[in-house]
């Protein structure tokens, strides 16, 4: 029984290799059938890799298209530290040019806390009693006027901004040296109200406010903003004047403090 099965084997192998024997002759003295091979096998395997490449190139360009998001996202954020430093030297530099040029003895402060969401808005800034701040001291940045100092303690201090309905301002339109007074409506936080200015007074988009000294808390001069737009009430004597802040609220980090009070004995001044 062992030997037929042994018989049998060799009869397979002997046929196996006789297959390939032949197999290889055919394809050595057949040129054409050798290319033609390849030409099936190079079809073949092409097929496959072109589908295996489409995949490896996918992979490649999510993983270069991740790189770059993430490339982006750094550069996009050293632009915005770099332009963040640069308006903090600006901002700064103008403190420091200010400083120079400021006749009334004052020291800066940084504002640590704001609280402008409501119709009576303040700021917190890093200067108080120890410092020498006290209440109604001025407080302004080198672009226009802030408020006046409200409550002070011993290290910090607040102050009424001009964003508050109950605050009072008397300014002067530059150009032409008419007086009023500055208000907020409570609405706009971009716009402001100079009122008492008679319709008799030619008043254009563009001039120039500033304080007029009469308030006793900012001395002449400092500016407040600008005029945007200037309208005729029917029936009223004064015109309804829009003005743009200098120094929005909303931007201030750095101001000014300046350390002169106002004199009391004004107010009670003897009328015989």
């Amino acid at each position: 029984m062992t030997s037929a099965f042994w018989m049998r084997l060799r009869d397979w192998g002997t046929l196996l290799l006789c297959l390939a024997a032949s197999t290889a002759f055919m394809v050595a003295r057949n040129e054409p059938l050798t290319v033609g091979l390849r030409a099936l096998a190079l079809d073949a395997t092409a097929w496959v890799e072109s589908r295996f490449s489409g995949v490896t190139y996918f992979i490649q360009a999510r993983s270069e298209n991740e790189r770059l998001t993430q490339l982006n996202i750094d550069l996009a954020n050293e632009l915005a530290i770099s332009r963040g430093a640069l308006e903090e030297n600006a901002r700064l530099r103008a403190m420091l040019d200010m400083a120079d040029t400021l006749a009334v003895p004052h020291v800066p402060a940084r504002v640590v806390d704001k609280d402008i969401t409501r119709q009576q808005n303040f700021i917190t800034i890093d200067r108080g009693r120890r410092d020498g701040v006290a209440v109604d001291m001025a407080v302004l940045t080198p672009e226009g006027i802030i408020g006046r100092v409200h409550t002070v303690g011993e290290r910090y201090a607040q102050v009424m901004t001009y964003l508050h309905t109950n605050y009072r301002i008397p300014a002067r339109l530059l150009d032409i040296g008419a007086d009023g007074i500055l208000s907020w409506s409570g609405q706009r936080r971009d716009r402001l109200s100079l009122d008492y200015i008679p319709i008799t007074e030619t008043v254009t988009p563009g001039m120039k406010v500033v304080t007029n000294g009469y308030s006793q808390v900012f001395p002449p001069g400092f500016v407040i903003g600008e005029v945007d737009t200037v309208r005729v009430r029917p029936g009223q004597n004064d015109l309804d004047i829009d003005l743009i802040p200098a120094s929005p609220i909303t931007r201030v980090q750095y101001v000014f403090v300046l350390f002169a009070q106002p004199d009391t004995t004004r107010r009670f001044i003897p009328t015989n």
